[in-house]
């Protein structure tokens, strides 16, 4: 029951309650059940608990799988303390030439944005014979992708294909989006173009119109590849892509051709497409039809991401400072806010000069000891009072 706790967020008050009353009663706490439990802390952002088992588990006697500590540092960066991860991959010996904890720990360093460290730890796997596997290797292409680092992608894509290793779907999408992303669409295109039939998934078709979408000039090769996903198949993701794609281009009426052939088509509208819908046609600037969108859900299961896509529409139009106060005022009762939403309606005061609204939403953030330490809030908040010439 632990397991299925840890597979979505929500669920920490139960899943603790059931950890504590198997201790009662003298449960066999294994290594799936340590894992399980401290994974849940890390996915609901509970520090406190988990730096209490990690008590526990450093006071017993016996060793503990290597996947244990490999939560352990899973968790610990998702409660964004990189140096505690940092600390138990250092100091826990069976570590040392474990694939699976370097990788994670590898991954830790990507999303910290610790370029050199991730850059010296794959080089001493190296040095240290440590096995390399597919993981390592999306993890590595990954980082160079984030960190525009074009040269050492294309070293890493050299040494892999020198290595052998089989390049499959998980791969082939990391390589695609990660070249886009450093400014080589064209190797996106000529790497998409050398697959196989038989490995053009959805996923693969998915990074390449992902690619596409990122310079104006592969428009037209994005449209043609989108005719040929047809004859494959057609998932959320690709609908959010090209649609995304057309409000980026101001594209309005391939955007309303596409609406047309996606509410004709069997595929389900989720909260990911509603979310594009919205933000692309307030983008090609026609506000009334995001509205429309954004109140004809009713059957799509809305979360805070859907709400956050109309609070940026109305952010793209002047004249709609009620529209958006009113919606924060909706997300605030249906306990929808996030960071997002936060910077969205600061934003929004900014750009139409709401000084006292601002006001009152600074003095909200003061009182919550969670929002006042979001840097990126603050910024918002330091640039907002600057348009108010405050």
């Amino acid at each position: 029951m632990l397991s299925v706790y840890s597979q979505e967020e929500g669920h920490f008050e139960n899943a603790f309650k059931l950890f504590q009353k198997m201790k009662m009663n003298n449960v066999l706490i294994d290594e799936r059940a340590w894992s399980s439990m401290v994974n849940i802390c890390g996915m609901n952002i509970q520090l406190d608990t988990l730096q209490k088992l990690y008590q526990e588990i450093k006071q017993q006697n016996t060793n503990l799988h290597n996947s244990v500590y490999t939560s352990l540092m899973n968790a610990y960066f998702k409660c964004n303390k990189i140096e505690t991860s940092i600390e138990i991959f250092k100091n826990t010996p069976s570590l040392s030439f474990d694939t699976s904890a370097h990788n994670s720990m590898l991954h830790i360093y990507s999303k910290s944005g610790c370029w050199n460290d991730a850059i010296s730890l794959f080089q001493k796997m190296k040095v240290d014979k440590i096995p390399i596997d597919e993981i390592t290797w999306c993890t590595m292409i990954s980082l160079c992708g984030d960190n525009d680092q074009l040269p050492y992608l294309e070293k890493i894509y050299q040494e892999m294909i020198e290595s052998g290793q089989k390049l499959n779907d998980m791969i082939l999408t990391g390589l695609i989006s990660s070249f886009s992303k450093c400014g080589n669409v064209t190797k996106s295109i000529q790497i998409f173009e050398n697959i196989p039939q038989i490995q053009l998934t959805p996923a693969v078709y998915n990074s390449i119109l992902s690619a596409c979408s990122r310079e104006e000039q592969y428009f037209t090769l994005a449209m043609k590849i989108f005719e040929n996903m047809k004859k494959v198949q057609i998932n959320d993701i690709t609908w959010c892509i090209v649609i995304s794609m057309c409000g980026a281009l101001g594209q309005l009426e391939i955007l309303e051709k596409f609406h047309k052939e996606l509410m004709e088509s069997k595929q389900q509208i989720t909260s990911i497409i509603l979310t594009a819908l919205i933000t692309s046609y307030a983008r090609c600037g026609n506000i009334k039809r995001s509205v429309e969108i954004f109140e004809g859900r009713n059957s799509v299961p809305s979360d805070s991401t859907v709400f956050n896509s109309m609070l940026s529409a109305y952010s793209q139009t002047e004249g709609h400072f009620e529209d958006a106060l009113k919606l924060f005022q909706e997300m605030k009762n249906d306990n929808l806010l996030d960071e997002i939403t936060w910077m969205s309606i600061i934003n929004i005061c900014g750009g139409n000069f709401q000084l006292s609204t601002l006001e009152n939403l600074h003095q909200e953030i003061t009182q919550n000891t969670k929002l006042k330490q979001n840097n990126s809030i603050l910024v918002s908040l330091m640039k907002a009072f600057f348009k108010c010439n405050k």
